[in-house]
């Protein structure tokens, strides 16, 4: 994990959570389905995201 403190600061990726999920004896929520969309922004502490938001919607190959 990439905190002992996970409960309190939360998770650094879905895996990591869908495992916690596993271990905990919880059945994971449903993970990504066909036409939805995912987003990220990673931003600076001032607040500037240099890469804008990257977004990408989950289609069949």
């Amino acid at each position: 994990m990439s905190s002992p403190d996970y409960v309190q600061v939360g998770s650094s990726c879905i895996s990591e959570r869908r495992a916690i999920d596993t271990i905990e004896g919880r059945e994971p929520p449903p993970f990504l389905s066909y036409g939805e969309t995912v987003s990220m922004t990673a931003r600076r502490l001032d607040g500037f995201a240099p890469f804008g938001t990257i977004r990408n919607k989950i289609a069949r190959g």
